[in-house]
């Protein structure tokens, strides 16, 4: 208890610093109806744990059994900002950054990164999302300081399965937290095996004890597990193709810094600030292993961890095939910014350099988390205009079901250029039938009021195979088969 205090005395500042910066970052999130088509179709209420268990989430069923299954939005966003906040604070003093600028502009840089945006703006999952990347710091800083046995040991096994069992792609936390670690290690002349074995096995038996309360709950549950992103295709094939799989994992360490592929990196110059973020690392790396003075062993060893880097960031990648690295399973790349600030803070010349790098870094983040807010909101005014006349056109002559073809214009703002990529683009509903029938019904009843009936998808195809339907011109026109209002926003 008394390190727990010393602890809370000594970051309470930081934390709280996160926690403010964090809600003026993301306060749209806050007062403005900022939707994705994934978060209108479980805003409100969300019951669709079967499938998250079929995905090997069962821990999302505890998180909504918790929560009467509803979703609670701003109080959700505001629980992960904390979440986030105490890893953040866990994190640098695991690695004993101590310059105050260098811990200030760390946290910068994590309230504002893109990851965290992206996390916070599916706030249906936000919770348990942010809950996971916990579990897996909190693994790797009990096993780092505790000195109680059960705490050190037993405990970690429990919270990376809690980790995996919410989102499998945070195994890249504890992973590669584990190799960031052990560089430290060797640089502070600490380093023994078993900081790095013992940390590995017991990622390995959280990892087999998650795969074994899997399997139960996908008896309790009485589903498959779903062929999504090649979660249940794990064979002998699948081990032959891990050599391919490794090479995928340095192109998306690639992509994540210096393409658009993952997070638009090329509109604000950020790919630049990253050569210089990875190189100040390299060159930070190489001064301290010549002071240091490190036998050949050491240096082979750490060689060995910084190549191994971009696999353990990426691990989910070679443990699921068909899955491509995406925003919310990036987390395992926050670390390197705390990393970063440890490198840095103990040569003046390179904290001057590092600050520099980490403002500007701030600065194209936060033009680009504002960026895509207005985007979305933009998206959200347009389709709520659209159906305040749809429901004026349904009541004017007296139809009773909808049916609606294509998706409202794309964002043509000057700031939609500048967004972070992922999700900010994208229409607001997904073109497969159920989708587009849902989300509209939900559309129409959450944000305008109305109650809606989608046309059934048998005459859904009818009339969009028919010739009339075809002739048809787009929004604003619209036609009425079958006292069923039509609406073709695209060819």
């Amino acid at each position: 208890m008394k390190k727990l205090n010393n602890f809370i005395e000594k970051y309470r500042f930081m934390l709280l610093f996160f926690i403010v910066s964090s809600i003026l970052i993301h306060l749209a999130l806050f007062t403005k109806d900022i939707l994705t088509a994934d978060v209108l179709l479980n805003a409100n209420y969300y019951d669709g744990y079967s499938w998250e268990v079929s995905l090997g989430r069962f821990g999302l069923y505890i998180f909504g059994l918790l929560k009467g299954f509803m979703v609670f939005k701003d109080l959700e966003i505001f629980l992960s900002i904390i979440l986030f906040g105490i890893s953040s604070v866990l994190l640098l003093d695991l690695f004993t950054i101590k310059n105050k600028v260098v811990q200030t502009l760390s946290l910068l840089v994590i309230s504002s990164s893109p990851i965290v945006s992206a996390t916070l703006l599916f706030h249906y999952c936000a919770l348990p999302y942010s809950f996971a990347f916990l579990c897996g710091v909190l693994s790797i800083y009990l096993l780092a300081n505790s000195q109680n046995k059960i705490i050190k040991y037993l405990l970690p096994i429990f919270l990376i399965c809690t980790s995996l069992s919410l989102y499998q792609a945070y195994l890249a936390v504890p992973v590669t937290l584990i190799a960031l670690y052990s560089i430290k290690r060797i640089f502070d002349n600490k380093f023994i095996w078993k900081d790095l074995l013992i940390p590995l096995l017991i990622t390995l038996l959280g990892t087999i004890f998650y795969f074994i309360l899997m399997k139960i709950s996908l008896l309790i549950f009485q589903v498959d597990m779903s062929s999504y992103r090649g979660a249940n295709s794990f064979s002998l094939s699948t081990i032959f193709d891990i050599p391919k799989r490794i090479i995928d994992c340095y192109l998306s360490f690639y992509q994540y810094y210096f393409s658009d592929k993952i997070v638009n990196n090329g509109n604000l110059s950020i790919n630049i600030y990253n050569i210089f973020f990875l190189g100040i690392i390299l060159i930070s790396i190489i001064l301290s292993a010549i002071k240091n003075k490190l036998s050949w062993k050491y240096n082979l060893l750490l060689t060995f961890l910084i190549i191994c880097l971009p696999l353990c960031v990426n691990v989910i990648s070679i443990i699921l095939p068909d899955t491509s690295l995406q925003l919310l399973m990036s987390s395992g790349y926050l670390l390197f910014i705390i990393f970063f600030g440890y490198l840095i803070s103990d040569n003046k010349i390179l904290t001057i350099l590092g600050c520099i790098i980490l403002i500007l870094i701030v600065r194209g983040y936060l033009i680009q988390d504002q960026a895509t807010y207005q985007t979305l909101d933009n998206t959200y005014r347009k389709t709520y205009e659209v159906a305040n006349d749809i429901k004026d056109e349904m009541i004017e002559t007296n139809c009773h079901q909808l049916m609606i073809v294509g998706n409202i214009q794309e964002n043509n703002l000057d700031i939609s250029s500048l967004t972070y990529g992922f999700v900010s683009n994208y229409p607001l509903f997904w073109e497969e039938y159920s989708n587009l029938k849902n989300g509209w019904e939900r559309f129409m009843k959450y944000y305008v009021g109305y109650s809606i009936s989608f046309v059934n998808e048998e005459q859904y195809n009818q009339i969009l195979n028919s010739s009339k339907f075809k002739k048809m011109k787009s929004y604003p026109n619209s036609m009425i088969v079958d006292n069923i209002l039509v609406i073709k926003f695209a060819n």
